[in-house]
């Protein structure tokens, strides 16, 4: 299993060098995540050798584009034409996680970012 301490720079490494200028729902997610123990925990059941933040992301937007009801879905713009505020998501994908947890693990352990 990967280290929470380990996961917590990713994400905010990822939200500083990936998402800064790209996706500013996932640069604010993963600042959040980074300080959040609940979520470091569930990123741990990701795959050695993933990219953990984009693993993780991935399987959030999988579940919600194939029908997992929650409001997160409205934060998305690839899932609505009128997003909410970014600053107003995180309560929401942390209450998503946890509701969805036994999903997420599942998908964490089997799935993986394709390399490019």
């Amino acid at each position: 299993m990967i280290e929470v301490d380990s996961l917590s720079k990713r994400f905010e490494d990822f939200s500083k060098l990936e998402c800064s200028g790209s996706s500013d729902l996932y640069e604010f997610l993963s600042m959040k995540i980074a300080n959040d123990n609940d979520l470091l925990q569930l990123s741990t059941y990701s795959r050695d050798g993933q990219p953990v933040p984009n693993l993780v992301f991935g399987t959030v937007h999988y579940l919600l584009l194939n029908g997992t009801l929650h409001e997160l879905k409205d934060f998305f713009p690839s899932l609505t034409d009128r997003p909410k505020k970014v600053a107003d998501s995180y309560e929401a994908f942390k209450d998503f996680c946890l509701m969805y947890r036994k999903e997420i693990i599942s998908l964490l352990q089997t799935k993986l970012v394709p390399n490019e």
